[in-house]
């Protein structure tokens, strides 16, 4: 699965979720800990650290196409040198966790947040997370195929009603 579809996918789990619990009481501004790592738990559960495991392979990618653009005599040693920094902040991954558990926690209770990851850790959760995407997919062309057919029918409609009112087009 690509990287744009793994987005897409975490902002239609996440928006979903958002729009499922929209109406509670999230906790409060300032997550403990235990909040945070509740927070943690349910984004990854909702398979979104898969998505933020891409960040840092995409951004080591830019990095080196942006240095081989400027010194492509450089080929063999710039993959090397920005593999090498890479791995070095691979423990700041950390952050984007954090940052992402806070947010949760800040949105969502905490037994909203043990429900969330709950339903992701079920076998209906699961089979979201896999089979997920390609119903949104399917659905999507089919709802593109339906609204194009719907604009046809609607000109034609609207057509025949300037006709029977005397007007041409």
């Amino acid at each position: 699965m690509s990287f744009i579809r793994n987005s897409a996918l975490a902002v239609v789990i996440g928006g979903s979720l958002l729009l499922a619990y929209a109406p509670t009481q999230a906790s409060s501004d300032n997550p403990t800990p235990d909040e945070i790592s509740a927070g943690i738990a349910a984004f990854k559960a909702a398979g979104l650290g898969d998505v933020f495991d891409k960040v840092l392979p995409l951004v080591s990618e830019q990095i080196q196409n942006r240095l081989l653009g400027q010194r492509p005599d450089l080929r063999a040693e710039i993959p090397a040198t920005v593999q090498e920094v890479a791995l070095k902040l691979i423990q700041r991954r950390k952050e984007l966790d954090t940052t992402a558990g806070r947010i949760w926690a800040k949105t969502f209770t905490a037994d909203e947040l043990k429900t969330i990851n709950a339903f992701f850790r079920s076998p209906a959760g699961v089979k979201y997370l896999t089979a997920g995407p390609k119903a949104f997919n399917e659905s999507s062309t089919e709802m593109k195929k339906w609204s194009e057919r719907l604009a046809d029918e609607m000109y034609d409609k609207t057509l025949a009603a300037f006709k029977a009112k005397g007007i041409d087009f």
